[in-house]
């Protein structure tokens, strides 16, 4: 599998999913994406209804989009085993009426939204869903919403079985990546932010990242992958040093925007300036959010000024 991976954003128009602007951006990523996410925290996988979920979907039907070279993930994620195996169901159904699914390389899914649950009772929820799926099942640390977390030996155990086949961590603290425990040939992704070639094996502990920002910043991230391959390992490092502040400072802004997600609102913006181009981005409506409202002026005026500073974009955009 690839090394970087991008929880795709969900585009909206109209208070619907728009998966035709969805399929506009894709085709955007493709120069350095080849592994997606769909209908991850990024793209409000938490937050799409079953029509919403549906809706997200169709943006597989977009052959150009998503060829046989990209490898896709599907977020299930529901906060209780039982609307993880109804959303399981519901991508069976959607899969089982298109011929894309040779497409899908597996399912994520995250611990049950429960903070008092135990290490036992996460493994039988897990074990629900990995008996159900046809497909690879990715454990998917997220402790920031599920509020409990999947400890080092529990993940050891799940790994043991054939139909798990990664496990990504957005907790920031790294404990299943820094612990002793046998992963066997578990993919380890990381997915916050940050020191991204310092946690590159061989000197690092993940094999490679999930990260929201290849959602605007994959060209320098692909060139952190490029460098670390070749041995470059001080270039790689410098544009790490560079671009974990700013992508900081991104984040921070989009925290103050009262409703979405800070994943969500600090790509959707960044992507807003790449699609309509330093030159133009002001003279459209901001993009809207899941809550359909519009993204506020001081995100995109942060976005334009970090995109600036680190990727070369066509001054029209590539909506343009």
């Amino acid at each position: 599998m690839d090394q970087l991976w991008v929880p795709i954003l969900t585009h909206y128009r109209g208070g619907s999913v728009d998966p035709d602007r969805m399929g506009m951006h894709m085709r955007s990523l493709q120069p350095h994406v080849r592994s997606v996410l769909v209908a991850g925290s990024t793209g409000d996988g938490w937050d799409l209804d079953a029509r919403g979920f549906d809706e997200a979907l169709e943006v597989l039907r977009d052959a150009e989009a998503f060829s046989s070279q990209v490898e896709v993930l599907i977020g299930l994620l529901q906060p209780s085993t039982e609307r993880v195996l109804a959303r399981l169901d519901q991508v069976t159904a959607f899969l089982g009426r298109t011929a894309i699914a040779a497409r899908i390389v597996g399912v994520a899914v995250c611990p049950p939204v429960d903070g008092d649950i135990d290490q036992a009772g996460i493994v039988r929820h897990f074990m629900a869903v990995i008996d159900a799926s046809p497909w690879p099942v990715s454990l998917y640390q997220l402790p920031q919403v599920t509020g409990c977390s999947l400890e080092p030996k529990t993940v050891s155990a799940l790994a043991r079985h054939r139909n798990v086949a990664m496990f990504k961590d957005s907790s920031g603290a790294d404990l299943v990546a820094l612990a002793d425990d046998d992963y066997g040939d578990l993919l380890l992704v990381r997915g916050a932010e940050g020191s991204y070639a310092a946690h590159l094996r061989p000197q690092g502990r993940y094999h490679g990242w999930l990260l929201s920002t290849g959602n605007a910043f994959a060209a320098p991230l692909r060139d952190i992958l490029r460098a670390h391959a070749d041995g470059r390992s001080a270039h790689a490092a410098d544009i790490s040093r560079r671009l974990g502040p700013d992508i900081d400072r991104l984040f921070a802004d989009a925290a103050t925007v009262p409703f979405g997600n800070a994943f969500s609102n600090a790509n959707r913006a960044a992507d807003h300036i790449l699609a309509y181009g330093s030159a133009g981005w002001r003279n459209v409506e901001p993009p809207e959010t899941i809550s359909g409202l519009p993204l506020p002026i001081h995100l995109l005026e942060t976005a334009d000024r970090i995109i600036s500073e680190h990727i070369e974009t066509i001054r029209s955009g590539y909506l343009r």
